[in-house]
């Protein structure tokens, strides 16, 4: 369908992507990974260092390998540790009630979908019904959003 396909162009040349693997590729192929910070490259990334530190510390064995799931959590310990950077204040100048719209309506312009929130429901969490923008019937339906944005206590 329509919407998750993705055009790029650039000024002086035109260069179309009509699928995920296509964007990815000319991603991959860009500029954009040049202009990447110099900690980004596989051995010098702070949250690299973190994991090593946290291996060595619990006597686990050094795992060079980084994951993608590792990132977040990593990236989290390092901001924590270095950075004064404060969480609640971010969350002071942008509230949830305020982003949320924002975002989706980024996406339902830069995508061509249509957000329709599904209320009643008594859950933590905020679901939307997912259309193609101009839709006529049930066959515009793409799927569901879910956005479960609030902590809560940890599990056992």
């Amino acid at each position: 369908s329509r919407w998750s396909k993705v055009q790029l162009t650039q000024k002086t040349d035109r260069h179309f992507c009509v699928d995920p693997s296509s964007v990815f590729s000319f991603w991959m192929v860009s500029k954009h990974i040049s202009s990447r910070p110099s900690w980004h490259s596989r051995s010098c990334h702070p949250s690299r260092a973190e994991k090593r530190e946290m291996h060595t510390n619990r006597g686990l064995p050094i795992d060079d390998n980084f994951y993608i799931w590792d990132y977040r959590y990593y990236d989290r310990l390092y901001v924590a540790r270095n950075l004064d950077f404060d969480d609640f204040l971010v969350k002071k100048y942008f509230p949830v009630s305020v982003v949320i719209p924002a975002i989706l309506d980024i996406y339902q312009n830069l995508l061509g979908v249509k957000f329709v929130e599904i209320t009643g429901d008594a859950r933590d969490a905020q679901q939307f019904a997912v259309w193609e923008m101009d839709a006529k019937d049930e066959s515009g339906f793409i799927g569901y959003c879910y956005l479960d944005l609030f902590p809560r206590g940890k599990a056992l």
